[in-house]
């Protein structure tokens, strides 16, 4: 996209993380989440909640968990797609 003159927005991320994290790539789909973090566009709930969601669908829970904790102390704010995330991977 950058080799066209295209700068990927947030929504452009996080699509590609979720496609990312739906295929099983969920190791790539944090690679481009750190670049965004990195070079911009701040990642928003969204973007953490798509992640946090393939993670804890490939089994990493804690690594899951890190980034909720992440997202809270980045000064972004849960919404009820975070909390049932959480409550659907965590609750059998």
């Amino acid at each position: 996209m950058r080799s066209k003159g295209l700068t990927p927005n947030t929504i452009t991320y996080t699509c590609l993380i979720d496609g990312l994290c739906k295929v099983g790539r969920v190791a790539r789909a944090q690679e481009f989440f750190m670049k965004m973090q990195a070079r911009g566009p701040s990642p928003d709930v969204y973007t953490y909640n798509t992640l946090a969601n393939g993670l804890f669908t490939n089994g990493s829970y804690t690594e899951a968990m890190r980034l909720f904790e992440e997202l809270e102390n980045g000064g972004l704010k849960a919404d009820i797609v975070t909390y049932n995330t959480v409550i659907n991977h965590l609750i059998p």
